[in-house]
């Protein structure tokens, strides 16, 4: 399972919380964040590594819900497995 969220704030951080109970999503497998402070960032010839996704940390399902912290001006896409590690 995958979630994907958006943070189009470009002041603050996003919490996310997801409820997932009733779906088989028990752990945070991957959590992959795209995000630049800067809304006109684009990769050119000379920073071809400016939109290049990157993994966050702290996420977590605890009790069947989901908590993230999203980056401000970020996409975020988070991958669930059914199995505990």
């Amino acid at each position: 399972m995958a979630v994907f969220a958006v943070d189009r704030s470009q002041t603050g951080a996003l919490p996310l919380t997801v409820d997932l109970r009733g779906v088989e999503a028990r752990a945070v497998t991957e959590h992959l964040v795209l995000a630049d402070s800067d809304p006109d960032a684009t990769n050119t010839a000379h920073r071809r590594d400016r939109g290049t996704p990157h993994p966050a940390t702290g996420t977590t399902v605890t009790d069947g819900v989901l908590h993230a912290e999203l980056e401000p001006l970020s996409w975020n896409m988070t991958r669930l497995t059914n199995q505990l590690h």
